[in-house]
C-alpha cells in the first residue's frame, strides 16, 4: 500500500532486521519469493523500510516467516490504518459473498448458466487465496463460505458426469470442515461423496461412507442428516434392499416433517416433497411401482410453480414407474418428455437416469417392446 505524501514512517526494526542476517535487500526479496512471493524486488523492500509503501498481509506474513520473528518484531503492529471491526467486514463482504454463492446455486438449477459457475470459482479463487494469507477471525466464516463454494461446484461437476472434478470438491469441502470443526460441513461432504460411490455403482462403499457420517449427526443440523437417509435409501433401493431402504426412508422422513420454516441444507435439497419423491423412487426400483405413482399423484398438484429442472425431474421419476408398472406407453412418453426437459438446461445426469431405466428394463420382458426401441432412439439422439 502507498502511504501518501508526508506520512512516510521509516520501518527500522524491518531494516535492522535484515541486517542482523547481514543480508542486502535484494537478497531479502529473492528469500520471499522463494517463500511464494510474485515481483518482489529489492527496490521494494528498501520503499518498505523507508515506509515510502506499507507490504500487504500477505507479504507481511512471509517476512515473518523468512526473518522467524513475530509481526510485532517487525514493526507491523499499529503501522496500518485503524483497523475496521471485524464484524463489519463481515456484513460488508462476507454474508453478501455467501448470499451471492447460494443465490449462484439457485440461479445454475434454475438455467444451468455457465456464467454463474464461473463467477463462483473466480470469487473462490480470490477468498482461497485470502484465507492462506490471513489470520484473523474472519478465517473461520471466510472457510465456511469456501466449503459452500465447493459444495456448489461439485454438484455441478455431478450432474455434468464429471465424477472425478466432483469428488474433488467434496473432500475439499471435508477438509475444510475438519479445519472448521463443523460437523454438517463435514456430514453433508460425506454424503455426496457417498451418492458420488453409489452413482458409480460402488453400493459397499457407498453405504460405509454414508453410514460412518452418522457420528457427526448429533452436531450436525436435522436437514443435513435427514438428506443422509435420503441418499441411503436410493442406494439401498438401487441395490434391491428392500427392509434397509425402508428404514433410511422413515428416518428421512421424519426428519424432514420436524423441519421449522427456514431450516434446510445449504442447496435447500432436503424437504418434504424431496423425501416423498426418493420414497416413490425407491418403490419404483422395487417393483413396487403401484404405490410409487399414487405417492406422484398426490404431490403433482404442489409441482405447478416448480423450475423446468425440478419439472424435467419429476417427469422422468414417473415415467421409470408408468414403465415399470408395465403402462409402457405412457413411461416411454414421459421418458422421451423427461429427456426433452433435460437438453433445455443442459442436464447430462438427467440424460443418463432415463438411459438407465431404459438398460434396467431392456433386460426384462418389457424391454421387447417396439416402444423402448422408441427410446433407444430418443437416447442416442440426445
Amino acid at each position: 500500500m502507498v502511504v501518501p505524501a508526508g506520512e512516510a514512517v521509516p520501518n527500522a526494526l524491518l531494516r535492522q532486521a535484515r541486517e542482523a542476517k547481514n543480508q542486502t535487500q535484494d537478497e531479502v526479496a529473492d528469500g520471499l519469493i522463494q517463500l511464494g512471493a510474485r515481483g518482489v524486488t529489492g527496490n521494494l523492500v528498501s520503499k518498505w523500510e523507508r515506509g515510502i509503501c506499507r507490504p500487504s498481509r500477505f507479504h507481511r506474513r512471509l517476512l515473518c516467516q523468512y526473518f522467524q520473528v513475530t509481526a510485532e518484531q517487525l514493526g507491523f503492529v499499529g503501522s496500518s490504518s485503524p483497523a475496521v471491526p471485524e464484524e463489519i467486514i463481515r456484513a460488508a463482504l462476507l454474508e453478501p459473498a455467501g448470499a451471492s454463492v447460494k443465490l449462484s446455486w439457485l440461479v445454475w438449477y434454475g438455467t444451468a448458466d455457465a456464467a454463474v459457475v464461473d463467477r463462483v470459482t473466480t470469487l473462490m479463487d480470490s477468498l482461497s487465496e485470502a484465507v492462506h494469507s490471513y489470520e484473523g477471525p474472519l478465517r473461520q466464516p471466510a472457510r465456511q463460505l469456501l466449503a459452500c463454494g465447493h459444495e456448489m461446484l461439485g454438484k455441478v461437476a455431478f450432474d455434468r458426469l464429471g465424477y472425478g472434478t466432483a469428488y474433488g470438491h467434496f473432500l475439499t469441502m471435508q477438509h475444510l470442515g475438519e479445519q472448521l470443526g463443523d460437523a454438517s460441513i463435514l456430514e453433508l461432504a460425506a454424503v455426496h461423496q457417498g451418492d458420488l460411490l453409489r452413482r458409480r455403482g460402488d453400493y459397499e462403499l457407498a453405504v460405509q461412507r454414508l453410514e460412518s457420517a452418522a457420528s457427526y449427526a448429533p452436531q450436525a443440523t436435522d436437514a443435513v442428516e435427514g438428506l443422509r437417509n435420503q441418499t441411503l435409501a436410493r442406494a439401498h433401493a438401487e441395490n434391491g434392499r428392500k427392509e434397509a431402504f425402508r428404514r433410511s426412508i422413515e428416518a428421512a422422513e421424519a426428519k424432514a416433517l420436524e423441519l421449522q420454516p427456514g431450516q434446510h441444507d445449504w442447496g435447500s435439497e432436503f424437504g418434504l416433497m424431496a423425501v416423498l419423491h426418493e420414497k416413490a423412487h425407491g418403490y419404483t426400483l422395487l417393483w413396487e411401482a403401484e404405490q410409487a405413482l399414487n405417492i406422484y399423484a398426490e404431490t403433482e398438484a404442489a409441482l405447478r410453480m416448480a423450475s423446468l429442472r425440478d419439472l424435467g425431474n419429476f417427469t422422468i421419476l414417473k415415467a421409470q414407474a408408468h414403465a415399470y408398472a408395465g403402462n409402457v406407453d405412457v413411461g416411454v412418453k414421459l421418458g422421451m418428455d423427461g429427456l426433452a426437459f433435460a437438453r433445455r438446461y443442459g442436464s447430462p445426469r438427467h440424460v443418463s437416469r432415463v438411459q438407465r431405466m431404459h438398460d434396467r428394463l431392456s433386460e426384462t420382458p418389457i424391454g421387447t417392446s417396439a416402444r423402448m426401441r422408441d427410446l433407444a432412439e430418443a437416447l442416442r439422439a440426445a
